[in-house]
């Protein structure tokens, strides 16, 4: 189920098939088989479809493999009960050998009655895990959101550890696990882990749907922002061993997302000391324009300008300490130039902001290095290879 399909064998040998089932529909039409003929056309305009929409997927390197196109998981998933179990102290109470100790008597295998494998233990505690919280708003204008959070291997081998924790936005249309499927969060966060600096990463969800484009501001029909860091912030905070303080929590985002992570770490810089953001644009964009997304309001140019950090980060102060992460793609030359121009006004005003670029355009093929070499740089691993862990123990 790893099987690329946006490598160029794939897409041509889909493109081949496909010209041979119209070949293939014509040569049987002149045969005056229509019946066959329209069979063999209707598959070949199916065909057709497919084709072009690997083309696109090969493009932004959206689904890589065939389980991505089919939505299953290439990482190790956990339900929130297994976290419990894999993270609880061991107690004699708890043991199986004290819940069943005729289990072997009986001729049950013990680890029959674990709900979790020793195939996934050794996997979670090599690599780690992702798990799936709700969290909702408590009212009708945001519906519950599942939100993934990878959980480090350390997270399950030191009970008592806590890690500092990134929130990673994702674009649109788009939905959380883009950053997994995409991406590819979980090899980085396990790569990271391995390298002595494991985080907690999470990937809240940021619209209604794949397609709502909301900016992740308060708008006409949802509040986003208040969602993200009334609710999501604070739900992780306390269902998980996070490091609750705002030198141990950044926010990142990708494509319209990165715009999101720019803004709210902005406008919060209580609540996250680093940003991260990948090909955003510095202000809000929407197909509607700005009424459609904040509603008529007579209010409405001062609220854009208070969500536009090309508009209100010259007058930002230096403190609290925040530092800023920009990436972008080599060929997003209008996107470059506005977080240029974003990190100077930033470092003009005390608030330190690099920026890097990688091969390509506003694909994943620039958002997966940029993501690894973000958290290298926030974690500081491209300083030092020796730097020491950054778990710390629960006081």
């Amino acid at each position: 189920m790893n099987l690329s399909v946006i490598s160029v064998g794939f897409v041509t040998g889909l493109a081949v098939v496909t010209a041979t089932a119209w070949l293939g529909a014509v040569l049987i039409a002149c045969r005056r088989r229509f019946g066959f003929a329209a069979a063999t056309a209707l598959v070949a305009a199916v065909l057709t479809v497919v084709t072009a929409a690997d083309v696109v997927n090969a493009y932004y390197e959206y689904r890589p493999t065939i389980a991505d196109v089919f939505g299953l998981a290439r990482w190790t998933t956990l339900s929130s009960r297994q976290v419990a179990l894999l993270t609880a102290p061991p107690s004699p109470s708890s043991s199986l050998a004290a819940r069943e100790p005729n289990a072997a008597a009986a001729g049950r295998p013990r680890h029959a009655v674990l709900p979790v494998g020793q195939a996934t233990r050794r996997a979670v505690a090599a690599r780690g895990a992702v798990t799936s919280v709700a969290v909702t708003d408590g009212q009708t204008s945001f519906p519950v959101g599942r939100v993934l959070v990878y959980l480090p291997p350390q997270y399950f081998t030191d009970p008592t550890a806590r890690f500092p924790t990134v929130y990673l936005l994702h674009g649109s249309p788009g939905e959380p696990a883009d950053w997994l499927r995409s991406a590819d969060a979980f090899h980085v966060g396990a790569e990271l882990a391995g390298a002595g600096h494991p985080l907690i990463l999470v990937f809240p969800p940021v619209g209604r749907s794949w397609s709502d484009d909301s900016e992740c501001v308060d708008g006409a029909h949802e509040a986003v922002e208040t969602y993200l860091i009334q609710h999501v912030v604070p739900t992780i905070d306390a269902r998980f061993r996070t490091i609750p303080s705002r030198n141990d929590r950044s926010i990142g985002g990708l494509s319209a997302g990165g715009f999101c992570a720019l803004n709210l770490g902005l406008r919060h810089r209580d609540l996250f000391s680093a940003v991260l953001d990948f090909s955003g644009y510095t202000h809000p964009t929407h197909q509607g324009g700005m009424a459609a997304l904040f509603g008529h309001r007579p209010d409405l140019a001062a609220v854009v300008a208070a969500n536009s950090p090309d508009r209100y980060a010259a007058d930002l102060p230096a403190l609290p300490p925040t530092r800023v992460f920009f990436a972008c793609g080599a060929e997003e030359g209008g996107i470059a130039a506005a977080m240029r121009a974003m990190a100077a006004t930033l470092g003009a005003r005390g608030i330190p902001a690099t920026m890097q670029r990688f091969p390509g355009g506003h694909t994943f093929a620039v958002w997966r290095p940029a993501l690894a070499a973000a958290l290298d740089w926030l974690t500081g691993v491209e300083e030092t290879s020796t730097a020491p862990a950054i778990a710390r123990p629960v006081v």
